[in-house]
């Protein structure tokens, strides 16, 4: 399925050129996989990759995940 085949690395994935357009997809995917109030290890683990993929620094995610959960507060 998509969240194997996501997981495993083997989903194609195009992905934006801009460090700003990373950061909003980023926002973005974390907005919809935290959706249901939680993140499950699946979720977390594929979020991991797509940042770790779109070369995206681990403070720099951390920094990203903290303004975008307090978007939501």
């Amino acid at each position: 399925n998509a969240m194997e085949a996501a997981l495993a690395g083997n989903a194609p994935l195009a992905l934006p050129s801009s460090p700003a357009e990373r950061r909003a997809l980023i926002k973005d995917l974390l907005r919809m996989m935290a959706a249901d109030g939680e993140l499950q290890d699946r979720e977390k683990e594929l979020f991991a990759n797509i940042a770790s993929t779109m070369e995206i620094e681990t403070d720099e995610l951390h920094s990203i995940i903290d303004a975008t959960l307090a978007e939501g507060s």
